[in-house]
């Protein structure tokens, strides 16, 4: 996690990440997709916070957001998998 509030990773979320990862758009993977994340939590953290930064295929470095700190891009990942582990798959 960050020193920075939750909200700023929520806030970072919905400015510049929404875009791709409500709807797995070009392989993004889906904040509501548990099963996803999980694979992609197996690669470890810092992992997940370098893609992120640096960018990894189709994620543009930085998520696009070049002006954004490297702690607000952590605190939208964290965001992200927040959300993602707490969904409950339906019934």
């Amino acid at each position: 996690g960050t020193a920075l509030a939750g909200d700023a990773g929520r806030k970072r979320y919905e400015s510049s990440c929404k875009v791709c990862h409500t709807i797995d758009a070009i392989g993004a993977p889906e904040i509501s997709s548990a099963t996803a994340w999980d694979n992609l939590l197996a690669q470890g953290l810092e992992r997940l916070y370098e893609i992120a930064i640096r960018g990894d295929g189709p994620m543009p470095a930085r998520g696009g957001c070049s002006p954004c700190s490297d702690e607000r891009l952590e605190a939208a990942v964290d965001y992200m998998i927040e959300q993602a582990t707490q969904q409950h798959p339906s019934p």
